[in-house]
């Protein structure tokens, strides 16, 4: 068959990795496949469908341009042929289809996401003080953690005493209190003045989740240029500080 006649070295494949933009640095078969390609490791490219290569519009132009320049034929189970005549012209059509399918699929992530909001539950991962409690299939519960939850108390215990982050954060570590989050390529969790910062900051803590109201969404709207329409959602069972205790921690300084 022919997988037989391939040799492994040009078998490529990024399993549950998207193709989109913000997937692209994941794909490292991907960029081992361009590497082949340009040093002409072969003469065919066989793919599962065209939008496994790309669903981003720029990357696929790019391909394009690359397919035309290097005259490499590019054969997909979907279809496409670019032995054919005019085969750019259907390869710009799923090119187009396959970018506005991930528009679609934002979509209905985003409305998915509102609606279990609207009807109680909860989504993303709890933060410290929680834990995540699912039922059946309908949809996921936080519940305050009271081992942690203590923790989070008292850190805003500690900055209401006009404690510093830095020292907030040498507290916790010199007690061995794991971490929020763990770094990247390190196998232990510590607590830094940044993590210290978003703790205090976010709302849940005072009964209230708000939506996009996170740091990565609000750095990623400004990189993209978009506005943020913040929707909060009360969830009184969740609180674990007074308001007058966040606000005084979180006020201007």
């Amino acid at each position: 068959t022919l997988a037989n006649e391939v040799p492994d070295d040009l078998i490529f494949g990024d399993a549950a990795i998207t193709g989109t933009e913000k997937g692209r640095h994941k794909r490292a078969q991907f960029d081992k496949l361009l590497r082949a390609w340009e040093r002409r490791a072969f003469d065919a490219l066989f793919v599962d469908e065209q939008s496994r290569l790309a669903r981003d519009p720029l990357e696929s132009a790019f391909i394009q341009v690359r397919i035309e320049r290097t005259k490499i034929r590019l054969v997909s189970t979907d279809g496409l042929d670019t032995s054919v005549p005019n085969w750019q012209l259907r390869f710009g059509f799923t090119s187009l289809i396959a970018s506005q399918f991930v528009r679609d699929t934002a979509h209905r992530v985003v409305r998915g996401m509102l609606g279990q909001l609207e009807r109680g539950f909860m989504i993303g991962a709890p933060p410290f003080g929680y834990n995540a409690v699912r039922e059946n299939d309908a949809g996921t519960h936080w519940v305050i953690d009271d081992r942690s939850a203590k923790y989070v108390r008292e850190i805003f215990e500690l900055r209401l005493r006009g404690e510093s982050m830095v020292n907030i954060a040498r507290h916790m570590n010199e007690r061995g209190i794991p971490s929020p989050r763990k770094p990247k390529n390190v196998d232990y969790s510590y607590w830094r003045p940044g993590t210290v910062f978003q703790l205090l900051r976010n709302p849940v803590y005072r009964g209230v989740f708000v939506w996009t109201g996170t740091p990565y969404s609000k750095a990623k709207a400004k990189g993209d240029h978009a506005t943020l329409v913040e929707r909060e959602s009360l969830r009184p069972e969740l609180r674990i500080v007074d308001d007058s205790t966040w606000y005084a921690c979180n006020a201007p300084s």
